[in-house]
């Protein structure tokens, strides 16, 4: 069984996406400046790698012990690195379903539609 986000996840998340928008849009009333899309779409991945790793609280592997010939040493950090590849590809599955969900939140308070960010990205 692989990681699932559970209902109070995504209720966690709609409250997040709520207040991120009325924080953008207390942004956009004081400063008079919008925040660009690259912008958003990167520090919503930065906020749900965070999260993915926090709920899916992945076991991470001991540190091996570096004792012995260089070809031991070196087996041994090949072989962690390894495992920590497949430690990260989950945390990465994990954070791009969490993603999902709180970018199409967040758009939809701001209004943002698919044809209002191609548009932005011409600019």
């Amino acid at each position: 069984m692989g990681i699932q986000v559970t209902a109070e996840q995504i209720a966690i998340l709609g409250f997040m996406a709520l207040l991120i928008v009325q924080g953008i849009k207390l942004w956009v009333a004081t400063t008079g400046k919008e925040v660009s899309t690259p912008v958003l779409t990167w520090g919503l991945f930065g906020l749900s790698l965070v999260l993915a790793f926090f709920w899916a609280a992945p076991n991470m592997p001991a540190l091996p012990v570096l004792t012995g010939d260089p070809g031991g040493i070196v087996g041994a950090l090949l072989g962690y690195a390894a495992t920590l590849v497949g430690v990260a590809s989950a945390i990465a599955g994990f954070a791009t379903l969490v993603y999902n969900v709180l970018l199409k939140a967040v758009f939809d308070g701001l209004g943002l539609t698919s044809r209002k960010i191609a548009n932005q990205a011409y600019k």
